[in-house]
């Protein structure tokens, strides 16, 4: 992160004479371009929000973001899913592509539209490296099971995980316009690829319509936290079906984040 923010400093002292231009410039691009933002994760720190709301929020062109990198610490992730919520308020017509739930969160703030990947390495962008010849090509999912997205849970989780938890049971059914009927234990190979990423889309759309379906943002915004919180208690469902008092489900943090709880944002400064 020192490196990036280096950089990042030293960028930002080359626009300073230049941005007054470039706010020229963007307001006159044509009514159908979209501005394509693959950018680093800590232009959403509390450090550079302002600096790329300030460069890019005249513009009335549609934006699509498209984030690189993982925050390092719990605090760096809830500051950069609130200031997540920061951009669908203070730019217009903002999108974040390449996404997880994150995009769904975005649009419940009055986001543009997110487009969320069917595969793991669709739902990210790799960073380039500073010496391209050591830059790996992402896997579409990091093993053999492939990154599933639970309904019950509001999350992904690999099959594996699953069939490991519910062990000798067979866990919950799915009954998404794909799977029908079949157990969400059984994604386990690469195999199921194609499948898991059809039983996303479905699961998607069925989610789609009550997170869209009311014209106010107020609307969007209370449809997205109750389905979080419904994520939440199903976490604790799943833990009282496994009866394993060690190896739990656990919400991580964006879910409850989403959800309300923003705690991990208590050692803000600023």
């Amino acid at each position: 992160m020192a490196d990036t923010s280096a950089g990042l400093r030293d960028l930002m002292a080359r626009w300073a004479t230049t941005v007054p231009r470039k706010r020229e410039c963007l307001p006159s691009l044509h009514p159908q371009t979209v501005l394509s933002l693959p950018i680093d994760i800590a232009w959403l720190s509390d450090e550079w929000i302002t600096a790329l709301i300030d460069l890019l929020g005249s513009s009335p062109a549609p934006k699509a973001f498209m984030l690189g990198g993982r925050p390092a610490t719990p605090e760096g992730m809830a500051i950069m899913l609130a200031n997540l919520r920061r951009l669908a308020d203070d730019i217009p017509q903002v999108a974040l592509f390449r996404t997880d739930l994150a995009g769904l969160d975005l649009i419940a703030h009055g986001g543009l539209a997110a487009a969320i990947g069917t595969s793991s390495a669709l739902r990210q962008v790799i960073p380039p490296s500073q010496n391209p010849a050591t830059r790996e090509t992402p896997a579409e999912e990091p093993g053999p099971a492939p990154n599933l997205l639970v309904r019950d849970l509001v999350t992904y989780l690999p099959g594996s995980v699953l069939a490991d938890r519910f062990g000798d049971t067979r866990g919950p059914l799915c009954r998404c316009l794909h799977c029908g009927q079949r157990w969400l234990t059984s994604f386990l190979s690469r195999g199921d690829w194609r499948d898991a990423r059809l039983h996303g889309v479905a699961i998607l759309m069925e989610w789609l319509p009550g997170l869209t379906a009311g014209t106010s943002r107020a609307h969007r915004m209370a449809a997205w936290t109750r389905l979080c919180l419904r994520g939440i208690d199903g976490h604790d469902a799943y833990n009282r079906m496994t009866g394993d008092p060690v190896d739990r489900f656990t919400p991580g943090l964006p879910l409850t984040f989403w959800a309300g709880d923003t705690s991990g944002l208590h050692a803000r400064t600023g």
